[in-house]
């Protein structure tokens, strides 16, 4: 599905659920397998790949997915991605897979499942 946010609804909004984000990530931050908050009722999010944000920062997707989540009553997100090299241009990402990333990716979402 698609979350479509008016940008209003975010901009000045203090979320409640980013406060506990966490995400693994690769050891030179080039790749993030999942990002997520802490609670027991999540929304997870399935991309195609990951931007910029991590525990500490934000991007608009994640601002979104939070937004949503909290609007919904839900109390925490997971999100996941299809490939998980980071690109803010999906088109920039390469037309092989990594297969050391990608193993690790498939592992990180069955363990999240």
């Amino acid at each position: 599905f698609l979350i479509v946010i008016n940008k209003g609804l975010i901009e000045g909004r203090t979320l409640s659920i980013k406060k506990s984000r966490k995400d693994i990530a690769s050891s030179d931050e080039s790749s993030r397998y999942l990002i997520k908050t802490k609670g027991t009722k999540p929304l997870i999010c399935l991309g195609l790949n990951p931007s910029v944000a991590n525990d500490t920062q934000s991007d608009l997707t994640i601002l979104r997915v939070e937004t949503y989540a909290e609007i919904n009553d839900y109390d925490s997100i997971a999100m996941i991605n299809l490939y998980p090299l980071r690109s803010t241009n999906p088109n920039n990402l390469p037309l092989e897979k990594d297969d050391e990333i990608y193993i690790k990716n498939l592992s990180t979402i069955k363990n999240l499942i």
